[in-house]
This record gives structure tokens, sequence and C-alpha cells, in this order.
């Protein structure tokens, strides 16, 4: 059964439930990609360098990416379309084919482009955010990339306090350093994996009552985790699959409603 606690704002739990929940609440932790942040980070990511490589007249020679760019952004609209038709394409594969796209691109357009995307976040999220490092640690497990988490924590400080993604290796040449590839020993690809990684964080902080906001079945196995310790799984616009594995539904297109819940209950 669920509980209608405002517009937008669906629990298994009344919300005087959801009040003792969220007392023993210990860590935090957010995904990122069609979640904390609209769409996905990486191709933003990869828009913005794109758009800063053209306009970039002072450095013509890295016109000679926009070619592999413009191929990645194909790859990415079909990709959309096939999901549309319930045809996934699996994260390995779309690592794989981010990997071949940004190939040798400069390591100074992943920085200074990714100091863009903390803002393009959703509305009321880094104000939620602000108001969940109030109760305990709040961080972001995301199979993204390091070079956007590593913007975010930055800008969020001392409210966003760590992160865990996937990691980009970048290598010197004579004059600057380029993009190589994704640090392969420790790719982070499915939810087991960010499951693994939610329990390692819980060790480490000696946290046993989670909280997790998550959106599709890459953090189901985070929200059995918060379920499992008592905690509380919340979801925001969830994958029809996943919705019995959240305790919380979160309906709207940003992040108002979660806003005002947790306001609410804290």
């Amino acid at each position: 059964m669920l509980h209608r606690l405002s517009e937008g704002v669906d629990s298994k739990y009344t919300i005087q439930e959801l009040r003792s929940r969220f007392k023993r609440i210990d860590l935090i932790v957010i995904d990122l990609d069609e979640c904390l942040f609209p769409g996905f980070s990486q191709t933003t990511l990869g828009k913005l360098i794109f758009l800063d490589i053209l306009f970039r007249v002072s450095d013509l020679r890295d016109w000679k990416f926009l070619p592999q760019l413009l191929s990645g952004g194909i790859f990415i609209l079909t990709a959309k379309m096939k999901r549309a038709f319930g045809i996934n394409t699996s994260n390995l594969k779309m690592i794989n084919k981010y990997e071949r796209t940004m190939r040798k691109i400069p390591k100074k357009y992943f920085c200074n482009m990714a100091k863009h995307l903390p803002a393009m976040s959703y509305n009321r999220a880094i104000d939620t955010i602000k108001e969940l490092s109030k109760k305990a640690m709040v961080g972001i497990n995301s199979l993204g990339i390091d070079v956007i988490l590593k913007e975010f924590l930055s800008q969020l400080r001392p409210y966003l306090s760590f992160f865990d993604s996937n990691v980009l290796l970048f290598e010197k040449t004579k004059d600057r350093e380029i993009f190589k590839g994704y640090e392969t020993g420790n790719l982070k690809i499915n939810n087991l994996h960010k499951r693994q990684i939610l329990e390692k964080r819980m060790v480490e902080f000696g946290a046993m009552h989670p909280l997790v906001i998550g959106h599709n079945e890459d953090d189901a196995e985070m929200a059995r985790v918060a379920r499992e310790r008592k905690g509380i799984g919340i979801g925001f616009n969830l994958s029809s699959s996943v919705e019995d594995t959240f305790d919380v539904r979160i309906t709207a297109k940003d992040w108002q409603p979660l806003y005002r819940l947790i306001r609410t209950i804290r």
C-alpha cells in the first residue's frame, strides 16, 4: 500500500514512520545521472567539449577531434532511440564507445568543461543535498567519471563529502596531457558494483542505516541495502521495473517535492 504524502510523493510508510526511520539515518548516497543530474553527465560533457574545441580558434589543431566527437553523439542518439523501443545499450558498451570517442583529447577540455556541470543539476537538487548534510555524511555513487564528480565534490563542499565513480587515465605527451582511457582494474558497470561500493563506505564510516536516492536498475541493489538495514530508499522518476524496490517514489520534473519531503521529515 502506498501513502500519498504530497503531490508527486508516494511512500510505503506513513509520514510518522518516515520520520522515525530518518532519525537513524547515518549515511546518504545519491546516484548522479538521470537522478541528481538531468540526462547523462558524460554526454553533456562531450557536447561542451565539442563546442569548446569548435570555437577555440586559438588552437585549431584540435579540430581533428570533431569527427570522433560527432560519431559519439550519433551513437548516443541511436542508443536513446533504441531505449524508446525497449532496447537497452549495456553500460560496458557505452563505456567502450566513450573511450573511443574521447581518445587523445587533451585533459584541459575535460577539466574546463566539467566545471559547468554541477550548476546544471536538477532544480532544488543542491538545496536538498545541503538539507541532507545536516543529518549525515552525503556522497555520490555513480557509474560515471571522476573528472565530473571531482567538480561536484569541489563545488559542494562541505555539504558533499565523497564520491565513487569510474576513473579516467591521462598520459603526458610533449606539451600536454591527453585522454588515454578508463582505469580498467576497478571498472564499475552494474548495480552489484554500486552495492559493493555502498557496503564498503558503510564499513568505512561505521554506518548502519543508509538513505539511498536513485532512479533505475543500476540503483536497485543500493535500495535493497537500505531496506535490509532499515534505512530509506528514495526513487526519483523511477523506472517501472524497480518501483517496488524503493520505499518512496518521487514523480516530478525536478527535486522540489524531494526537497520539501526532507525538510518535513528532518
